[in-house]
């Protein structure tokens, strides 16, 4: 103190939009992708091919539009490999005799812009392999008509829904809430079907969310999707609410339920519903407001329930302590204070007394208001994430004792004023008061009257 005393769920897959395989009834529609019935120049049909053969280094232009090779087969459920490669990119049609489209590819995948159709032809008879370039540009085309062995090696994907569950309107235990959206390679795919595949790897995604899918010469793979709904749990908010010092009244609430799962090594995500929802095998992660996220692996096959408990959100409490560094002997000619940006918000008067030497305050957390501590002129912003820890200096300003020529003495009421920094920041006060200052250095003040006139006295106070 300085005290002055002044003497002065499972998945299946259709036929994508690259190849696949299947049976051709000779009244099967023709595919999204190609006209019903295709217009070809007789001076576009280029001849025969047969089973087996390969014809290279076909010029074309778009003159005519299209070119055609015939080819015939001879028994039932002949299968058919075709390949239309270019140096630009290949589209190809398989056509019966009157150039009606039966099936029409633009990529094999995802990979090419050949062009490539598999499939099986039920009914012996005459077929046309028709192909162009896409764009209408200058190529070189070379075209394969592969016989039945060429479909040997493939493999065959399936995806099904666990048992118990299925689409949304149809009957089981656990209907998915809505159907998942199922692509291969790209290619958008339906639940409850196989899909003719090459050997390797191919790209299944549900709801967008890839699952790598590698499949070998021959075999069937079924993938069972896994099903899954949230089920969220709130535990209980305290019945008393902390007391606290200043700042807001608490307002106690419980996280809110996630609504989002993402994938633990994509930048993916995808929805988390209280209803069942088919999704991609996989490690994920859900986050809860408050928490760490938190990791779950969905299986192939697995029907689970993913039970989340929700925090209490609201009674954070962060502390403030203010330490006394000096006695108080004098009244409080101004009293440090703790204020909110918001309004409406609780203030704090720092108390007066002799015999206080530490408060401990606390009070919630709010990140919509700033907290100031203000004492003599001077602030200090509060942190709300960690503890604070505030020194006060005490500055006792005492009447001045004035003493005559004849050496008796009297006492003269003054006024004081602090300077920080070159700037009046407290003050006039009337002195047999005191103020708590910050550490710093100031000056002080001292102004008062005798006989003579105004005095004025300076000092400077360094804490």
């Amino acid at each position: 103190m300085r005290h002055f005393s002044m003497i002065v769920l499972g998945l299946a897959i259709l036929g994508a939009t690259g190849c696949g395989v299947g049976e051709i009834e000779e009244d099967e529609r023709a595919s999204e992708q190609g006209e019903a019935e295709l217009v070809v120049d007789p001076s576009g049909i280029l001849g025969d091919i047969e089973l087996g053969q390969t014809v290279s280094d076909i010029a074309f232009t778009c003159s005519p539009l299209r070119r055609a090779f015939r080819f015939t087969t001879t028994t039932p459920n002949q299968a058919i490999d075709i390949w239309a490669r270019s140096t630009a990119d290949a589209t190809v049609w398989l056509t019966k005799a009157d150039f009606t489209s039966l099936e029409y590819n633009d990529n094999a995948d995802a990979s090419t812009r050949d062009a490539h159709i598999a499939r099986k032809l039920r009914n012996p008879g005459t077929y046309y392999l028709v192909f162009k370039e896409k764009n209408c540009k200058p190529a070189t085309f070379s075209v394969t008509l592969g016989p039945s062995t060429a479909l040997e090696s493939w493999a065959t994907l399936t995806a099904q829904l666990p048992a118990g569950t299925c689409l949304p309107g149809e009957s089981c235990t656990r209907p998915l809430a809505q159907s998942p959206s199922i692509a291969v390679d790209g290619s958008t795919v339906a639940i409850g079907a196989g899909v003719r595949l090459q050997p390797g790897a191919h790209r299944l995604t549900v709801d967008d969310v890839l699952f790598p899918v590698e499949v070998a010469a021959g075999q069937s793979r079924t993938v069972v999707l896994p099903v899954a709904r949230s089920r969220c749990q709130a535990a209980g908010a305290p019945p008393i609410a902390v007391q606290t010092d200043f700042g807001s009244a608490p307002i106690f609430r419980n996280a809110a339920c996630p609504t989002s799962l993402s994938t633990m090594d994509l930048v993916q995500s995808t929805d988390l519903s209280p209803s069942d929802r088919a999704y991609a095998p996989g490690a994920y992660s859900y986050t809860v407001e408050g928490s760490a996220p938190v990791s779950v692996t969905l299986n192939e096959g697995e029907q689970r329930e993913i039970e989340i408990s929700l925090p209490v959100i609201g009674g954070d409490l962060f502390h403030t302590t203010v330490r006394f560094l000096e006695a108080r002997e004098l009244p409080d000619a101004a009293v440090a204070t703790i204020t909110s940006s918001v309004s409406g918000e609780r203030s704090y008067r720092l108390p007066a007394g002799t015999a206080i030497s530490n408060l401990n305050l606390q009070a919630y957390k709010n990140s919509s208001a700033l907290y100031t501590f203000t004492a003599a002129g001077r602030t200090v912003a509060l942190s709300q994430t960690g503890s604070n820890t505030l020194s006060l200096n005490r500055v006792d300003v005492d009447d001045v004792t004035v003493t005559r020529e004849d050496s008796s003495t009297y006492v003269a009421r003054g006024t004081y004023e602090l300077y920080f920094g070159g700037i009046c920041v407290a003050g006039p006060y009337d002195t047999a008061t005191g103020i708590d200052v910050l550490p710093g250095d100031y000056e002080l003040v001292l102004k008062y009257r005798t006989a003579d006139g105004e005095k004025i006295q300076r000092q400077t106070l360094s804490f």
